[in-house]
Order: structure tokens, then C-alpha cells, then sequence
């Protein structure tokens, strides 16, 4: 009965920390923004690139590179975690 326990709350753990590891990625590299855009490194706006910085935060330089158009939000860019 023991082991049984310990391999399911072993199991839980490792499908926890698996998920955990991958849904936050810490931000690095290039990313655009792009509302036609798709892709991992594309955010459709400036709310979404700002929200995934305050969700997720940086563990290197950010740059984004923003596709020619009119963007009609208004963003306040702040203190991130890693920056």
C-alpha cells in the first residue's frame, strides 16, 4: 500500500512541475506583434505581449518587433519579473 502512494504522488508531482515548466516560460529573444500574425512568438497586440511579460516575466533580452498599422490601446509598460 505503501508504494502505491508514493508512486501516484510521485506521478502527480512530476505531471505538476511538467506542466508548470511549460505553461510559464520566462520570456528571452524576438517576438512581434502582429494582429494577422501567428505563432508562438507573435501576439496579435500590445495587451497581449504586456500580459504575457506580467504573467510570465524575462530570463533574458525581450525585443519586439511591431508590424506597420494603426493600434488604437493604450498599454503602461512596468516592473517585470527578471528585468
Amino acid at each position: 500500500m505503501k508504494k502505491t502512494i508514493t508512486k501516484a504522488t510521485l506521478s502527480f508531482i512530476s505531471a505538476t512541475l511538467l506542466f508548470v515548466g511549460s505553461a510559464f516560460a520566462q520570456l528571452s529573444g524576438v517576438y512581434t506583434i502582429d494582429p494577422n500574425g501567428s505563432g508562438t512568438t507573435n501576439y496579435a497586440s500590445f495587451g497581449a505581449a504586456t500580459a504575457a511579460l506580467t504573467t510570465n516575466g524575462v530570463s533574458g533580452p525581450v525585443t519586439f518587433y511591431v508590424k506597420e498599422g494603426t493600434y488604437t490601446e493604450q498599454v503602461t509598460l512596468g516592473n517585470y519579473t527578471g528585468a
